[in-house]
């Protein structure tokens, strides 16, 4: 017999609600579920030197407690940061402001923190919960060893990061093994960057098997990572094979001698970097030299390589060009500043890059290093047939050879370079008859406006050849210099 009591039936008010919290708990329910299933994969192991990991239960009872206190399941933003409240009270660690701000965000950069290794496992857990993350910058904070196991251990199966930078974290070859084996299963991450770390000579193995394995990464930084010849050849050998990796960074690492040549070789069979940083090495030096350019003279994938700091002198850069700029049909921009070589060296590379109708070089970095009037000569008459170089550089002027008016010849020289007229370099219209302007004013154009940087000698030259009498800069020498020689041609 059915009860008479109005209260307890579906259609009223009370039954209503009796509904809709079984739903609730319904779902709730099955949230906790899902969550725990995601948490089924081996947790990390723990070491003599480090805090005891947290297990798979803590973590699950934490998102299942902060799950069922959450109103809405669906403020990840709100759910991350209730986790991470908790996992700092448990291990002990002041919150950080902003991760608490951003948790939910879809990019998160927490660089320079220095959170240490007790707070990365706080951070961890929250991870989890943000299904927008895409990129996580956690450079400089001191991670270590553990703090990574942390982190690999919430990003081995995401699918979302894709984005991630560790460095400057006093990570070891045994944390970048962690790494190297998180990347082995994540196949989403793209872009890694481990520099500053000194994962040493131990690392070659897993660079090789994880340049070997993974096919998703695009770009790794190993700048400041100490890789030592053994390492070197482990890359090298890991990068004949590689078809992924687009972007390459091993700056300061030291790589001098065998180790040089060794990876200078390797470039000729990989056939997918376009950007690679080898500044601050030794590849400047002379077997080095010959066998990079020997390298990237059947290299036809790189298309920016920075050579910066490597010990370049006049005969090495002459040898290493000879053999790469007369042949190398696909590097757009070459960078070589801070290099110990001098105009000679300057000239005699671009006159190898003058040799080659098929080179595709359009930006030239020798920023502080001095050219003569040879090479501008050259590079201007390259640009008259139709080849334009960008090639920052610092002009030789020497006023004893001058003849009058030789400077602002070269002056304007520099200035058409730059892709300036005299006009746009004062800021002033080409019919305007301003024709006289304090030393200051010209000074700060020649540098700001047109990025001209001279030298004492030099700036003493030019003021000599175009200061009237009352201490002014006369203009009109340039103007007259420039019309004869560039706007005719222009026109």
């Amino acid at each position: 017999m059915f009860s008479d009591n109005s209260d307890s039936h579906p259609g009223s008010n009370q039954g209503r609600r009796k509904i809709q919290s079984r739903d609730k708990q319904h779902k709730v329910s099955g949230l906790v579920t899902r969550l725990h299933s995601g948490f089924s994969k081996k947790k990390p192991s723990n070491t003599q030197n480090h805090q005891p990991l947290s297990s798979d239960s803590e973590y699950d009872t934490d998102l299942e407690e902060e799950t069922k206190v959450h109103n809405d399941l669906h403020d990840h933003q709100a759910l991350a940061k209730n986790i991470y409240f908790r996992q700092c009270s448990k291990i002990g660690v002041t919150p950080i402001s902003y991760f608490l701000r951003h948790a939910g965000d879809d990019q998160i950069s927490l660089r320079d923190h220095y959170f240490g290794p007790r707070g990365a496992k706080a951070i961890a857990a929250p991870l989890r919960v943000n299904n927008t993350l895409t990129k996580l910058d956690f450079s400089y904070n001191g991670m270590g060893d553990e703090g990574v196991e942390h982190l690999c251990y919430q990003l081995v199966d995401n699918i979302y990061v894709f984005d991630l930078n560790l460095a400057y974290n006093d990570i070891s070859h045994k944390g970048f093994k962690t790494v190297g084996s998180m990347l082995l299963t994540n196949q989403i991450i793209k872009n890694l960057d481990v520099s500053g770390n000194q994962l040493g000579n131990r690392s070659g193995k897993i660079l090789l098997s994880l340049l070997q394995k993974n096919n998703t990464l695009l770009k790794l930084g190993l700048s400041r990572c100490d890789l030592g010849l053994e390492a070197t050849q482990s890359l090298a050998n890991a990068l004949v094979n590689n078809t992924s990796l687009q972007k390459l960074d091993i700056s300061w690492n030291q790589i001098v001698g065998k180790a040089a040549s060794v990876l200078a070789k390797c470039l000729s069979e990989n056939e997918k970097i376009d950007e690679l940083n080898l500044s601050w090495n030794g590849f400047g030096e002379r077997k080095a030299a010959e066998d990079l350019g020997k390298a990237l003279a059947e290299n036809n994938c790189i298309g920016t390589i920075d050579l910066r700091a490597n010990r370049f002198v006049d005969l090495t850069l002459a040898i290493f060009s000879s053999f790469s700029m007369t042949k190398n049909e696909h590097i757009k921009i070459l960078k070589l500043s801070k290099n110990p070589f001098t105009h000679v060296g300057s000239f005699a590379l671009l006159q190898n890059i003058s040799k080659n109708s098929d080179s595709s070089i359009s930006s030239l970095d020798l920023q502080g290093i001095t050219v003569k009037k040879n090479f501008i000569d050259l590079l201007e008459n390259l640009e008259d047939k139709g080849k334009k170089i960008n090639c920052t550089y610092q002009t030789y002027i020497h006023s004893k050879k001058l003849k009058p008016g030789k400077a602002v010849e070269i002056l304007c020289q520099i200035i058409h370079m730059k892709d300036k007229t005299p006009f746009s370099l004062f800021g002033i219209a080409s019919d305007q008859s301003v024709t006289v302007i304090d030393k200051k004013s010209f000074e700060d154009a020649i540098k700001v406006n047109a990025g001209i940087d001279l030298t004492d000698q030099e700036w003493f030259t030019l003021f000599d050849d175009l200061t009237n009498k009352d201490g002014q800069i006369e203009l009109a020498s340039l103007y007259t210099k420039w019309r004869e020689k560039y706007e005719k041609k222009d026109k």
